[in-house]
């Protein structure tokens, strides 16, 4: 009884060491790919993006919290394009669009997208396109209303999946119209 035990023990560990046939490796491999690859498929849950209002004026505010970098040309005034949400007044801007860059505040934090220099160009200059961390803000415009410098509008923002996490019809204004003294 005492040697059949230790017997176990070896045989057991001698069917243990045996490798798998090349076809069952195979078969073993392609499914760990297919698991990982599935695993990478799996999309994370969309989260909805709330804008807050932001103001051209702090582009010339000493000590505000958004700087141009260097690269930036420095806008005249005039020069931007905010959108404002339906039933909003021009303080109420959440997207603020200067010639070559679009400003987006979330999270009390001021987010800076590159105009889609390729996307088309909208009234005042404005790019339909703009994007930043993998987000894509387009602007739809419709006819102008009675004064010049502001249009209907709409405004949407996509995630990296490319998911509406934010949508409003609105307004677009543009120079004087856009401009404000809000701070951030």
């Amino acid at each position: 009884m005492k040697l059949i035990f230790p017997l176990a023990l070896v045989a057991a560990g001698l069917a243990s060491c045996q490798r798998a046939s090349p076809e069952v490796q195979t078969q073993a491999a392609a499914r760990d790919v297919a698991m990982v690859e599935a695993a990478q498929r799996i999309k994370p849950p969309a989260v909805p993006l709330e804008p807050q209002p932001i103001s051209f004026a702090v582009l010339d505010t000493p000590g505000s919290l958004l700087h141009l970098p260097p690269d930036v040309p420095k806008p005249t005034p005039g020069d931007e394009c905010g959108f404002v949400p339906a039933g909003g007044t021009a303080e109420e801007a959440v997207f603020v669009a200067v010639p070559s860059v679009g400003l987006l505040k979330l999270g009390g934090r001021v987010a800076m997208l590159a105009a889609d220099s390729g996307s088309r160009r909208l009234a005042g200059g404005l790019h339909r396109t703009y994007a930043s961390g993998g987000n894509v803000l387009q602007l739809t415009e419709g006819d102008a209303t009675a004064q010049p410098s502001t249009r209907k509008a709409s405004l949407t923002i996509r995630d990296p999946y490319a998911r509406i996490v934010y949508f409003s019809a609105g307004m677009v204004r543009c120079g004087g119209a856009a401009s404000t003294a809000r701070p951030l």
